[in-house]
């Protein structure tokens, strides 16, 4: 009904996609977290293939990948990828801020 163009993602896996994105492109992590990000066509599934192809030790030695998400990228890489197939989603959008942080403003701003 609603027909999303875009996924919406902030933190955890996101955020080490866009590194493992800067990384592979650029041999640096990003200079600075912008705002947004939107992940270019193909990378999803770029990065994709490597993380379902590579056991624990491969991963972790890929460039752009910290070993607080060597185990998690996997399964959340997977539900991505489902919701990309299943909603005809066509891009993905990082956002630097996250859900946590939005609702800590939201109860600030509603206590002053």
């Amino acid at each position: 009904q609603y027909a999303p163009g875009v996924i919406i993602g902030s933190s955890g896996t996101f955020d080490t996609l866009v590194d493992m994105y800067y990384q592979h492109h650029f041999r640096q992590a990003p200079p600075e977290r912008p705002r947004s990000f939107r992940l270019p066509d193909g990378e999803f599934h770029r990065i994709l293939e490597l993380v379902l192809t590579r056991d624990r030790a491969e991963r972790l030695s890929l460039p752009g990948m910290i070993e607080l998400r060597v185990d998690t990228i996997v399964v959340a890489s997977l539900l991505i990828d489902y919701l990309l197939g299943t909603f005809s989603i066509p891009a993905i959008r990082v956002s630097s801020f996250s859900l946590k942080e939005g609702v800590l403003d939201r109860l600030i701003s509603a206590e002053s």
